[in-house]
């Protein structure tokens, strides 16, 4: 009897972790001098996933999901991760703050990308962007805006607006 309860106890441990799983919808605003473009928050572009112990994300992945039925994904690395905080909200996860790195940003900034005829992403490859990192702020589904600036690749000065949506 005694090794039913300790193999009760231990598989308790076991179906503690949780998984996030949250749809976040990109608004984007590009402007140079000759291309200028805009993708409202109305496609859910990414799915940033993560096992939850304890309160604590210990692994995640943002996958882009694309029309073709295909996914690209990365693999958040621990420093990525210590940058998100999330709350458990009554029957579900939710994102409160995000501070991006430039590898997240980058696939970020071209999430319009195989999302159908009315899309927005830099027409050309950036060659500088200032800043490189942000922190989104979530207040209840949206962030703050982030803007960033800088020369594509040809020269061209650029902005750009980024806000992110979390479906909830």
């Amino acid at each position: 009897m005694a090794k039913f309860w300790l193999f009760l106890l231990g598989s308790s441990f076991c179906f503690a972790a949780d998984v996030l799983s949250i749809g976040i919808r990109t608004e984007f605003r590009y402007a140079d001098l000759d291309h200028q473009c805009y993708l409202p928050p109305l496609a859910e572009n990414f799915t940033l996933a993560a096992e939850v112990e304890e309160n604590k994300i210990t692994r995640a992945t943002l996958r882009k999901n694309l029309l073709s039925g295909y996914s690209k994904k990365i693999e958040l690395t621990p420093s990525e991760i210590a940058d998100i905080s999330s709350a458990y909200k009554p029957e579900h996860w939710v994102l409160e703050g995000w501070a991006v790195s430039g590898r997240v940003l980058e696939m970020l900034l071209w999430g319009g990308t195989d999302q159908g005829v009315d899309t927005c992403f830099p027409p050309e490859s950036l060659e500088t962007i200032a800043p490189s990192q942000f922190a989104f702020r979530f207040k209840g589904s949206d962030s703050n805006k982030a803007v960033f600036k800088g020369k594509t690749k040809s020269g061209k000065a650029y902005r750009i607006e980024l806000s992110l949506s979390q479906d909830i």
